[in-house]
């Protein structure tokens, strides 16, 4: 069935892994400040609490919260490690309700963790990815390498197969830790989210990269703007990072439940460096926010995990 946008309202619900001390509202960037406020283009059906499974008793991660899906115990181990990263004002239970990984990457033998940003006012957080959107002095690149280590050390991760999958200003960050630390990750899958100009990136090794953008997107748009390129830029850069030889289009998929028929296009690239693979699927009429076809969601964990 289609699912057509409406006023569903805001549903904001978090799963704590251990307390915040709390901060001051933070000034966002005024071009950033509508990002990922649309919580009312989320499915009511879809963001029901009683989807999400209860936190085991030890989930990594610290004070700041989160939620966590470990691999099904039946899979053997080392577990890739799948971290998903919410946008501004979002949280962890939003993100993890829009983008059902957990339904099926468990399964897998996949360990999800969706942890949870810097608090900038009551119930809204976000993370320092430079570009976007948290201006202050958080080190989000240290913490969310921290979580890996602790995956890897405690959780039977696999440090040899970690991507971060993020929204919107997840995105930004999923772009800066490709940036900053190339060599602890696979891969990443920026969705609604970009990254820096070539100067400002200078990754340690080719990584794997789908990225993700609607053409109808008013909040973060699909050509950038201010100080960050566009999906198609940066594509094409980490495209040539991988040394690919060209590129080819793929059959039209049908992904986006906001949107009729086939909308999203993907463009592969070719010849790339052993094991890594890049791609941009544009989303056409596609906005800021998408309501995932399971077929989205198997492509995805297709690229992550191949069964």
């Amino acid at each position: 069935m289609r699912i057509h946008r409406g006023a569903w309202g805001a549903l904001m619900m978090l799963a704590v892994w251990g307390c915040d001390d709390g901060e001051d509202p933070e000034n966002l960037p005024a071009d950033m400040q509508a990002v990922d406020m649309q919580a009312a283009d989320m499915q009511a059906a879809d963001m029901q609490a009683a989807d999400m499974q209860a936190l085991p008793p030890d989930p990594p991660g610290g004070a700041r919260g989160g939620l966590f899906f470990p691999a099904d115990p039946g899979t053997p181990g080392p577990h890739p490690i799948l971290i998903v990263l919410h946008g501004t004002g979002a949280s962890p239970r939003l993100i993890t309700n829009q983008f059902k990984f957990q339904d099926h990457a468990p399964a897998r033998g996949i360990t999800i963790v969706a942890p949870e940003g810097t608090e900038y006012g009551p119930m809204q957080r976000a993370w320092n990815a430079r570009h976007c959107c948290l201006e202050r002095d958080v080190d989000d690149v240290a913490y969310l390498t921290g979580l890996i280590d602790e995956l890897v050390a405690h959780h039977d991760g696999d440090p040899e197969r970690v991507w971060i999958f993020g929204h919107s200003n997840g995105g930004f960050m999923a772009h800066h830790l490709a940036c900053a630390v190339a060599d602890r990750l696979t891969g990443i899958i920026p969705a609604a989210g970009l990254g820096y100009p070539r100067d400002q990136c200078d990754p340690a090794r080719p990584l794997s990269v789908i990225q993700i953008h609607g053409d109808a997107d008013d909040q973060v748009a699909i050509d950038g703007g201010g100080s960050y390129p566009g999906a198609a830029a940066l594509a094409t850069y980490w495209a040539e990072q991988a040394g690919c030889a060209g590129s080819e289009q793929a059959p039209d998929e049908d992904f986006d439940r906001f949107v009729p028929g086939a909308e999203t296009h993907r463009q592969r690239w070719t010849g790339c460096a052993p094991g890594v693979a890049v791609e941009q699927w544009t989303l056409a009429g596609g906005g800021h926010q998408y309501l995932p076809d399971p077929a989205m969601l198997t492509a995805l964990l297709d690229f992550i995990a191949p069964e």
